[in-house]
């Protein structure tokens, strides 16, 4: 779709979301897609808001050697909240992420919001944003601006306890969501957990996926998000070339989202919080609106945070993935688990070129079938 003023690709286009089809067999998807379409009917005001740097005269897609950080800005954002038994790793990682942007042009800064129900008991947060008032990379939102909403309902077999914990949890990340979005001007938001440790490669990710992904037109307009960590990939070797994966294992850690598809998925959490966990919510929602979640692998970030901020879960640490060892235990993956039928996003493989470029066709990358099959192009 060309924007009839510049004849170049439009805004949406860009972002993924040129054209929404509804799928209705139940009233969430019907929802979720109709929330789509509604922002898709956003007058073009609304676009030139936040013009998109990539916006030029040319009528061909740009090729991999274009400038990488043309167009896919992003501003990172992180909520936060204190773990049972002092157990913390926000520091770390906020000092990981500084460490491994400091030069990225394409990552603008990190945001962290305090999201304990009781702000003042998050005391690393509290300590770290003394510690980095004013550092021109990082800022701190340190008191929560909605209340603890109550779950309405039990769903797969969990205890009261651990529905309303991952209904805090999911409402949280719609908040911190919107909240990124409004504060933000950038095209694109980085959606972080606090417990993250990340690699060199995490600042060029973005100009990676601009090429690779964003202005590539076999792929731009197939993707939903983009995980930038996923557990089935955790052991693979680092220094390879990148290339695209379909998601595996559900999961929240590091998920890219174009400013459209946040708002989207921010307001589809507010209908649904209690439903499932976070991470199957946005399952759901990518599977409603018939797009993919990309996985860039090698990973570029890993988690390390091997104590819950649900009392009484334990995780696996660095290089074991993050899903929960008492998984099913109460009849539910809970957050960062797997949910029942899978996730829509089978396995499929889109390895790059050495010039960076996408080998693999997207009907190739987005077929069901032999999803299961371990493919390397």
């Amino acid at each position: 779709m060309l924007d009839p003023e510049t004849q170049t690709p439009s805004r949406r286009r860009l972002m993924g979301f040129s054209s929404m089809p509804l799928l209705m067999p139940t009233r969430a998807i019907a929802i979720a897609s109709l929330v789509f379409v509604l922002l898709l009917l956003i007058p073009a005001t609304e676009a030139q808001a936040h013009p998109s740097p990539a916006a030029s005269p040319a009528t061909s897609p740009p090729s991999a050697a274009a400038d990488p950080a043309s167009s896919m800005v992003a501003t990172a954002c992180m909520p936060s909240v204190a773990r049972p038994g002092g157990a913390s790793y926000v520091a770390a990682t906020v000092r990981s992420f500084l460490e491994k942007t400091a030069a990225s042009e394409s990552i603008t800064k990190l945001v962290v919001f305090n999201m304990d129900e009781d702000p003042a008991r998050h005391a690393e947060l509290n300590d770290l944003a003394r510690e980095l008032a004013g550092h021109p990379r990082v800022e701190f939102r340190m008191n929560r601006t909605t209340e603890v909403v109550a779950p309405r309902k039990q769903t797969h077999g969990d205890s009261l306890e651990r529905v309303r914990w991952r209904s805090k949890e999911a409402m949280d990340y719609s908040d911190v969501l919107e909240r990124c979005l409004e504060e933000s001007d950038t095209d694109f938001v980085i959606m972080l957990q606090d417990d993250l440790d990340f690699d060199e490669d995490f600042a060029t990710s973005l100009e990676w996926l601009d090429v690779n992904l964003l202005q590539n037109k076999q792929f731009s307009g197939t993707w939903c998000t983009v995980s930038l960590f996923d557990p089935e990939f955790v052991h693979e070797k680092k220094g390879r070339r990148p290339y695209l994966r379909k998601l595996k294992n559900s999961n929240m850690q590091a998920r890219v989202f174009s400013r459209l598809g946040g708002a989207a998925f921010a307001s589809f959490i507010k209908s649904y919080f209690d439903e499932s966990p976070v991470d199957w919510l946005c399952d759901h929602f990518c599977k409603a609106v018939k797009r993919i979640t990309w996985v860039k692998v090698p990973l570029v970030v890993q988690h390390v945070g091997s104590v819950s901020s649900f009392e009484g879960n334990r995780q696996r640490g660095k290089g074991q993935g993050i899903l929960e060892e008492n998984h099913g235990k109460d009849g539910s993956a809970g957050s960062d688990g797997e949910p029942e039928g899978g996730d829509g996003n089978e396995e499929s493989g889109a390895e790059a070129t050495p010039s960076g470029a996408v080998t693999a066709s997207p009907e190739n990358a987005a077929s069901e079938s032999g999803a299961n099959e371990k493919e390397e192009l």
